[in-house]
């Protein structure tokens, strides 16, 4: 099992810069909990973020999916000069959308909360109101401080686009901190807003670095516009529509009692954060590799490649859902229980993980399987796909939440999750002869079977801990070992080929070289 090296090395690039900027995300996050808990001024801000946070999902998935492989298309038919042109047009095009919709959110920002949150009082309405609207302004840099992002990934210039995360969370951080006693939760909306316009410049400065900016030409195509708008429409609406789950679970987390909506995001917070630094990765240093080889017509090496990706996500990414599931009130702990966040919010907040957690491998495998739509430029089956997806998470939201309260959406969020990779499982292989869903399931299990020592181990460790009364941080690292080794140790033995691809790759001594080649 062989992975070409320039993927390998900017995979490696992208996990070392995905996790600077993951883990001063999780400070960033910390932070606010340590400040403000499961409070009503955290659940306020959370509910004012959502409208920002999902127009910045949606452009930075919906614009990655859709630009990379339009931008490499346009190079390879018209030339580098053609495809900067485009991309100077796209901005411009994205900065007045981004203007558009700050005037149309100013002017019903109460509207838009009161339908967000059905279950917030007056009180809690205008407070949210007015959070949200000191953090519209960053909504008009938001499209373009995506697409200028896409841009250097589209030109396998990871550094500064990776590092803009970093830059964001820093200062959010800096300032939460120096003003969060004197202006309580509308610090936390003011560094939002603060921090976007830096990671804008940082983006700015990182596509001048690229050679966006050495001449200023624009085209203005009217019918390649309309072309590309046709292109991105089915592409926004999938991604719109998956981005809405999020939405929607908030609008019932709303109707129950306080703390709930923070809780989830907590949650979500460490769901994402696992995704970020194992899954997103190997999705995006992939995608240029994968959209060039389907422009170039090389299918067979599409067809490896996309094969080798999808063993590796699901050989990482099962035996961490497992992990995950065993310690979840042990992490939550270790995370997020400082200041305000106490043991309740613990309690509230793993109880709500694990029912989260059970779709995790199903939703990372799920992430490349969409690439490949995109990639073929068949976004319409994703859309239609997220639209079932989401339509069962609204139903089962409604059956579920009766029973089960906040849990049933974190349940109804992992039911639906592996319908979907189901869904485009099946699609991949009776219609375009991707993959093996034979394969798939055996492989599946296989790892599945190799994890359950860990997890016996894990549980072993656990017993030992409560008998001789170990703090939870010695727990953590006790049940650690007693996962990962049986587990590294099985997989090892047994010539697993996804272990053999990294240690391959480990035993090449110039990748360090290669890798501060692509940093610099």
């Amino acid at each position: 099992m062989k992975l070409a090296g320039p993927l390998l090395q900017s995979t490696l690039v992208i996990i070392l810069l995905s996790g600077i900027g993951k883990t001063l995300g999780l400070i960033r996050e910390t932070s606010m909990a340590a400040i403000f808990g499961v409070s009503r001024d955290m659940d306020a801000f959370l509910v004012a973020a959502i409208i920002p946070q999902l127009l910045s999902s949606l452009m930075k998935s919906g614009v990655l999916k859709t630009y990379v492989a339009l931008f490499h298309k346009v190079m390879a038919e018209e030339g580098w000069s053609a495809a900067i042109a485009l991309t100077k047009t796209l901005l411009l095009v994205f900065f007045g959308c981004g203007c558009l919709l700050f005037v149309f959110f100013h002017s019903f920002a109460k509207l838009l909360i009161e339908t967000i949150a059905p279950g917030f009082d007056l009180e809690k309405v205008a407070l949210t109101t007015k959070l949200f609207k000191i953090m519209l302004p960053a909504v008009m840099l938001t499209f373009s401080t995506e697409l200028l992002g896409s841009f250097q990934q589209a030109t396998n210039k990871f550094a500064i686009a990776f590092s803009g995360a970093s830059i964001y969370n820093i200062f959010s951080i800096v300032f939460i901190w120096l003003f969060s006693y004197r202006f309580e939760i509308y610090a936390a909306a003011f560094a939002f807003l603060a921090a976007s316009v830096v990671q804008f410049m940082a983006q700015l400065y990182g596509s001048i670095r690229c050679e966006l900016w050495t001449k200023l030409e624009f085209r203005f195509d009217l019918p390649r516009l309309i072309e590309i708008g046709k292109l991105f429409l089915p592409v926004f609406i999938g991604v719109g529509l998956s981005q809405m789950s999020f939405l929607v679970d908030r609008m019932f987390a709303s109707q129950l009692s306080s703390g709930n909506i923070a809780a989830l995001s907590y949650t979500y917070r460490i769901y994402w954060l696992v995704v970020s630094l194992l899954v997103v990765p190997v999705t995006t240093a992939s995608y240029p590799t994968l959209a060039a080889y389907y422009n170039q017509e090389k299918f067979r090496s599409l067809k490896y490649t996309f094969q080798q990706l999808w063993q590796i996500i699901v050989f990482i990414m099962l035996p961490f859902f497992l992990y995950l599931a065993l310690h979840s009130e042990m992490i939550i702990r270790l995370i997020f229980q400082h200041g305000a966040f106490g043991d309740y919010a613990v309690s509230l907040t793993s109880s709500l993980m694990t029912f989260v957690l059970i779709g995790l491998s199903f939703q990372s495998v799920m992430l490349l399987f969409l690439d490949i739509f995109y990639i073929m430029q068949k976004p319409k089956i994703p859309m239609y796909c997220t639209a079932i997806v989401v339509s069962l998470k609204l139903v089962l939201n409604f059956l579920l939440v009766r029973v089960l309260g906040a849990k049933g959406l974190a349940l109804s969020t992992s039911l639906s999750q592996i319908v979907g990779c189901l869904m485009l499982l099946l699609i991949l292989r009776l219609k375009l002869n991707l993959i093996d869903g034979k394969y798939f399931i055996r492989n599946y299990f296989s790892i599945f079977i190799i994890s359950v020592p860990g997890c016996i181990m894990a549980l072993t460790a656990e017993k030992i801990s409560a008998i001789f009364c170990f703090g939870y941080f010695p727990s953590l690292i006790l049940g650690s070992l007693g996962f990962w080794l049986p587990f590294l140790f099985i997989a090892i033995r047994s010539r697993r080929p996804e272990v053999n691809l990294v240690l391959n790759f480990l035993q090449n001594k110039s990748w360090f070289q290669r890798v501060a080649t692509i940093l610099k």
